[in-house]
């Protein structure tokens, strides 16, 4: 089945084969990003009948629309209420709770605990601790299986200002899941 991302990209590259002119293909990506917004524009206004609802679902539809259009390396889309960084979707909880409750939560939300690899995905780096997909069994390990090699004396893992460090699984805390964000 076709989508409008292939009907453009293959447009786009016949274009190119056949030698046209760089202002065709500007053209084309213009009428393309016009019939976008007209596209979100129309749903919005579907949705004016909602409510608060709709306002929320509206915000979030020109949210993606604005987020494609302003990036190179494609559209991303994240459940509402997550954010979106990279490849990935992340949800910071408002609520407090062990260990195990907020890996359970994260599941039941389609993700698992965030397991930042990098400082480039810690974010914000928070002030207070949160839970994350680290946890002490027979070593360290991530939620995902994978092993890190930490000399820590607690039984699961947290963030605080982009360091990872462990406490006891039964303190109660915010936690952050993550998930892999739809690729468009």
């Amino acid at each position: 089945m076709w989508d409008w991302g292939s009907v453009f990209l293959l447009t786009t590259l016949s274009l190119a084969a056949s030698g046209c002119p760089q202002w065709h293909r500007t053209a084309l990506w213009a009428g393309w990003t016009g019939n976008l917004l007209l596209g979100v524009q129309m749903g919005l206004n579907h949705l004016s009948f909602l409510g608060c609802a709709g306002d929320k679902v509206a915000s979030w539809w020109l949210n993606v629309a604005l987020t494609c259009l302003s990036e190179d390396k494609g559209c991303t889309l994240c459940p509402i209420n997550w954010m979106s960084h990279g490849t990935k979707c992340y949800w910071v909880s408002h609520e407090l709770s062990h260990w195990n409750s907020s890996r359970e939560d994260c599941v039941n939300q389609g993700g698992q605990l965030m397991m930042p690899r990098d400082q480039k995905e810690n974010l914000q780096k928070p002030t207070r601790y949160f839970w994350i997909g680290l946890f002490f069994e027979k070593g360290w390990t991530w939620v995902n299986g994978s092993h890190l090699d930490l000399t820590e004396g607690g039984s699961c893992g947290v963030i605080r200002e982009g360091r990872i460090s462990t406490i006891g699984c039964s303190v109660t805390l915010q936690w952050i899941c993550q998930k892999e964000a739809i690729q468009l």
